[in-house]
């Protein structure tokens, strides 16, 4: 298996699955959790775009 498709897959994974447990022991709402799985996601989706230096898909690729 691809270790790249393997971080795309376990990284939503792992923001979704923890955003609302860490939000909810600060006292945060469901808008809170949202906002944090949102924004957890794409921090993750660009640290990878970083790291791997693939290029963003154009055109018909996109």
């Amino acid at each position: 298996m691809n270790l790249v498709a393997l971080l795309i897959g376990l990284g939503p994974l792992i923001g979704w699955g923890l955003f609302p447990t860490i939000t909810s022991k600060f006292g945060g709402k469901p808008v809170n959790q949202i906002i944090g799985a949102t924004v957890g996601t794409l921090i993750f989706a660009f640290v990878f775009f970083i790291s791997t230096g693939h290029g963003f898909p154009t055109g018909m690729d996109l």
